[in-house]
């Protein structure tokens, strides 16, 4: 699967500055969407707690 993947990306004209540069900020999204999530948990946590109270 990864090799089709990867002959693809090469077929389309993707050289290797392009792959990291995209790997980069998928990396970068992926990190800022757990942020986002770990962020409204919190949120989400913190404005259930006081009514078991």
């Amino acid at each position: 699967m990864m090799a089709s993947q990867a002959s693809l990306l090469s077929g389309m004209g993707f050289d290797q500055g392009d792959q990291f540069r995209l790997t980069a900020r998928l990396k970068r999204t992926l990190a800022l969407s757990l942020v986002i999530h770990v962020v409204v948990l919190l949120v989400v946590a913190g404005l259930r707690l006081p009514q078991q109270g």
